[in-house]
């Protein structure tokens, strides 16, 4: 996970995704992972700043300055081009001290329970009684009380199934239409049954990630944007303004979603 640099906010550093609170680190010139302590060296250590470009990095030491991250004998180093250790050899320095940005293996940022009922709760402040639900083939969000009869609550409750299209993320399987999942379709969210396509499949599948509130994001997994409500109604949605619910007003409150108890569990 990428996180602002330890010792300088303008350059970045690692942390493991699957042993938060570790980091990757140089440490007598070798690249490992370690646990942030957050003294002496530490922060200096796991930090690097990127020379970009396009989708290609450098990345540069921040505790040993014009030494970068190389991969050499299969081993990972920070090396300075014909400096005098082995991994420093000018051969396919360049080359090898340059990274292509692709596609994480493990495309999401915060676990869910697969298996589990769960309720996912507006966090747009003035709107946190509202809860995300299917009614008619659409996804929507309505205020929901306990007192409510039992149909909206079935509706406000999805069982979180491993990600149809990618198993690093999650799809959302309706509680009271088994086989149905949300899945996005022209940018609108909505139920519907699995069909065994490969389009269904990708549409019904949501990476999930930390928001800066507490909550959850919901990326959609095969285009751009995050699940959003909108005037009642929900969408795959970004904040470029090309649609109306790409709207950039409230837009980080808006794709946050609280992990609710299921209503139905």
């Amino acid at each position: 996970m990428i996180r602002a640099g330890l010792a300088d906010p303008n350059c970045v550093s690692f942390e493991s995704r699957n042993y938060p609170g570790q980091f990757l680190r140089q440490q007598d010139f070798r690249v490992r992972i370690d646990p942030n302590d957050n003294s002496g060296p530490f922060p200096a250590d796991a930090t690097f700043c990127p020379k970009s470009s396009n989708s290609r990095v450098q990345l540069e030491s921040y505790s040993q300055p014009a030494a970068y991250l190389r991969h050499y004998n299969a081993q990972v180093y920070v090396a300075r081009k014909d400096g005098p250790n082995t991994w420093d050899s000018a051969a396919l320095f360049e080359v090898d001290t340059t990274w292509d940005l692709v596609r994480p293996w493990w495309r999401s940022g915060v676990d869910l329970r697969v298996g589990e009922a769960l309720s996912l709760r507006v966090t747009t402040p003035g709107f946190t009684d509202r809860y995300l639900r299917h009614r008619d083939g659409l996804a929507r969000t309505d205020t929901i009380y306990p007192e409510d009869s039992e149909l909206p609550k079935l509706d406000a409750t999805f069982i979180i199934r491993r990600g149809l299209a990618d198993g690093s993320c999650y799809s959302l399987e309706s509680r009271n239409y088994a086989g149905s999942y949300l899945r996005h379709s022209d940018f609108r969210v909505r139920l519907n049954w699995d069909d065994g396509s490969d389009l269904f499949f990708a549409d019904a599948t949501f990476c999930t990630q930390p928001a800066d509130n507490g909550g959850v994001i919901f990326e959609a997994s095969n285009i751009r944007g995050s699940i959003r409500h909108y005037n009642e109604e929900v969408y795959v949605a970004t904040n470029d303004a090309v649609r109306p619910w790409d709207n950039p007003w409230s837009y980080p409150a808006d794709i946050s979603w609280a992990v609710s108890t299921p209503w139905s569990p």
